[in-house]
């Protein structure tokens, strides 16, 4: 039974069609919508393989920041293409509509019945909110289901997958838009931000290490680093 994702873990190995799924310029637009031209690919380059599973549910759930309440405009988005059919008996991923606008987690059990199945063809790709409500359905027919899974956040936030400092070959970068390589993390302008991440002394870290300062104080001088 294939319920679980398998992913490739290095880019050497990574086949080409990933390269192109991930600058195909409709989810790019999609993407770029919901969460800006600097977002980041917090995790890809793998797929969901799931096979037949009857009663085990997924459950709902929002891949949003777990604040209470969550922001109304996205901080992370999924991307999905469907590599087979989707629709109920396939185990498709599904949905409560307009859940996004509710800006907080289902409770348990909430919104069960209100859960629409994914229907769509092998080829398709399906964007949805961060906020949005989504689980799977259980698969009651012979054979697998499988999608490749594309998962986009903010530039504040922390990424899944360390892209920006897993080695990647030059190639790789050359043959692509710039826009790849801000998608990896490797373009992000915030100067003080990768010195602070590399561990340079800066006014910040001074003033974090005074336990007498005020809190306050220490937030302005900290935003005054980044412009802010």
């Amino acid at each position: 039974m294939l319920n679980r994702p398998t992913l490739h873990a290095d880019f050497p190995q990574i086949p080409r069609v990933y390269e192109e799924a991930l600058m195909n310029p409709v989810l790019l637009a999609l993407v770029t919508y919901m969460l800006g031209y600097q977002c980041l690919l917090s995790s890809g380059f793998g797929a969901w393989i799931k096979g037949r599973n009857p009663g085990e549910t997924f459950p709902l759930h929002m891949d949003g920041a777990r604040v209470s309440p969550a922001l109304a405009n996205a901080d992370c988005c999924n991307a999905m293409y469907l590599l087979s059919d989707h629709s109920l008996a396939d185990g498709a991923t599904c949905f409560v509509a307009g859940s996004h606008k509710l800006q907080r987690a289902p409770a348990h059990g909430e919104g069960l019945d209100e859960r629409i199945a994914l229907a769509a063809p092998a080829g398709s790709l399906v964007v949805w909110h961060g906020n949005t409500w989504h689980g799977a359905f259980p698969r009651t027919k012979p054979g697998l289901r499988i999608s490749m899974p594309l998962f986009f956040c903010r530039p504040q936030l922390r990424t899944f997958s360390n892209y920006e400092h897993r080695p990647i070959p030059q190639e790789m970068l050359d043959r692509n838009p710039p826009r790849f390589s801000t998608l990896l993390g490797r373009e992000l302008d915030w100067r003080e931000y990768r010195k602070l991440e590399r561990g340079a002394k800066t006014d910040f870290h001074s003033a974090a290490g005074s336990s007498q300062e005020n809190i306050g104080t220490m937030a302005l001088r900290a935003m005054s680093l980044f412009g802010a």
